[in-house]
């Protein structure tokens, strides 16, 4: 592989890694940036000029859907459609709901799940259920493996925190079976639309119903998902029926910093906000009596 890409040598424009090994020592060089469905790649690049590729779409073992006892792995490269077809956990119904509305049918079906990660866009629909699921990456490189949460794999300027020479292998979702989760979407259209804004909630009751933790984020309103700490802190203690004190208001997403843009104003991107995380934190409340 120096061969390919030492110094002197012409940088293939595209290559294909036969196993996650062969991936790792391609991006040593850190000339090379990952695909796998592609869908967002010359959207992103209007002028075509897309720079070197390394294709990882063969890589079996970065694909599939395995739930052991303590959590959820899903592989890098799998679909929105698979994920949407799952047979997974109650409490992460936040991340089907968001594979449903991530492009259209045709999308779901070559988009993965380790694109919208690493693409780290402020609208990311799928990144948003994650973080309120609580989810962490496995990170790998010719120097090993590392893991990592979420959030801490996100900046500020729509660009993940992974080294040029690390690749994604896979998302980890811990199990919580006395949790329950929602997602929901607001869009011109249901999908094949970015959000104009979008919500997601999961929520950790005790034996009582009462809210022992709570994580919120909201998408499209900040220059990453923002999580309402202020928001959670509030409503830890009160109880699934306490339907009046668990009402969000304009000072619960105070720290949203929206802007103007072709699809919404700021000021709506606000007023939405609290409309849709009470949606979110009812529905959960409703899935409660399912725990």
């Amino acid at each position: 592989m120096n061969s390919l890409v030492g110094a002197g040598t012409t940088v293939p424009q595209f290559l294909t890694a036969r196993d996650t090994a062969h991936a790792c020592e391609i991006l040593q060089a850190g000339t090379h940036r990952v695909i796998a469905g592609a869908t967002d790649v010359f959207a992103q690049n209007p002028d075509r000029s897309v720079g070197a590729l390394l294709d990882i779409s063969r890589i079996e073992t970065l694909r599939g859907v395995t739930i052991t006892e303590d959590n959820v792995r899903i592989g890098a490269i799998t679909t929105w459609s698979a994920i949407r077809d799952a047979a997974l956990p109650a409490h992460m119904d936040a991340l089907r709901q968001a594979a449903v509305t991530i492009g259209g049918v045709q999308i779901q079906n070559r988009a993965t799940i380790g694109g919208n990660v690493c693409n780290a866009s402020p609208a990311a629909d799928g990144v948003l259920a994650l973080l309120a699921l609580d989810a962490s990456i496995d990170v790998v490189s010719v120097s090993g493996c590392r893991r990592l949460p979420l959030s801490a794999a996100l900046d500020q300027n729509r660009r993940s925190l992974l080294g040029r020479n690390e690749l994604l292998e896979a998302v980890i979702v811990p199990l919580k079976d006395t949790s329950t989760s929602c997602f929901l979407k607001l869009g011109r259209r249901a999908n094949l639309a970015i959000s104009v804004l979008a919500c997601a909630v999961a929520i950790e009751w005790s034996p009582e119903g009462e809210i022992v933790t709570l994580r919120a984020y909201v998408g499209a309103a900040s220059r990453a998902p923002m999580r309402l700490s202020r928001l959670e802190r509030r409503l830890v203690g009160l109880s699934h029926l306490d339907h009046r004190e668990a009402r969000v208001t304009g000072e619960d997403v105070a720290a949203l910093t929206p802007i103007d843009d072709i699809r919404a104003s700021a000021d709506y991107r606000r007023h939405a906000a609290v409309v849709l995380l009470n949606r979110v934190i009812s529905r959960a409340s409703e899935d409660y009596c399912h725990v």
